[in-house]
């Protein structure tokens, strides 16, 4: 029963991965900005909440933040999100020029006096990571973006020595998924650059409930079974849904 339940949970995590309010670059050239990313660029993911006392001024102080974050070395966009159910959830992805000036900034930023009272309203981190675009066919857009659309976030484990079959089996079943849901609009891969079986995947949906109807609709089929066969379902994933952060 738990395995059927992550095998349907894992639908939506496939339909997963990016958008994003950007600070220092027109909000327009987002998507274009990541659909680009070379192949020695780093996405860094973080995903926490805050504590409450903070929401009612966070928005303000994260922008601010971010202008301050894009002076640093490396720095190429970053996009921040809110979490549609918890109102203290927040998922943020920085594009870096490599993996050493993400590192460096990291450990710049952790103890940079400028943003110690946006670091002070940090309760939980839930995900952070650094990840790249997976090899093959990372950015699948099958329908026409729009400024409201839904963020789906999700984290998945591969069993070892995976990763190709998954690779094979997931393009089929994203273009099925997009032919027959115009609400599916675009998924983006990418992979742990630390652990390379996590995965990490954000979609782009017209709405939150066509997701789930998704979920529901397809956990049968034999292309999504298909693609299954790939995940270790002994871990636990993440998955949650964001609208871009105004």
């Amino acid at each position: 029963m738990i395995k059927a339940i992550r095998i349907l949970t894992v639908v939506s995590f496939l339909t997963a991965f990016y958008s994003i309010n950007k600070i220092s670059i027109n909000k327009n050239t987002t998507l274009k900005i990541m659909n680009a990313a070379t192949e020695n660029q780093v996405f860094e993911i973080a995903l926490y909440t805050i504590k409450d006392e903070a929401k009612d001024t966070f928005t303000e102080l994260s922008r601010k933040t971010m202008d301050h974050l894009s002076t640093f070395q490396g720095f190429v966009s970053v996009e921040n999100y809110h979490s549609i159910s918890d109102p203290q959830l927040y998922l943020d992805l920085v594009l870096w020029e490599s993996l050493d000036d993400a590192l460096e900034a990291q450990k710049k930023f952790e103890s940079d006096p400028e943003v110690s009272d946006y670091l002070k309203t940090i309760d939980t981190i839930k995900f952070f990571d650094h990840v790249k675009m997976i090899s093959k066919n990372g950015v699948l857009k099958f329908n026409e973006l729009a400024e409201n659309d839904v963020l789906e976030f999700a984290t998945i484990y591969i069993n070892d020595n995976s990763l190709e079959q998954l690779l094979e089996s997931r393009e089929p079943l994203m273009n099925y998924i997009g032919k027959e849901y115009p609400a599916f609009k675009e998924v983006i891969t990418t992979q742990s650059v630390k652990t390379p079986n996590l995965l990490i995947d954000i979609a782009r949906w017209g709405n939150k409930e066509s997701c789930g109807i998704v979920q529901q609709e397809i956990e049968s089929h034999e292309l999504f079974m298909n693609f299954a066969k790939s995940f270790d379902m002994e871990k636990e994933m993440i998955m949650e849904f964001f609208t871009k952060l105004k």
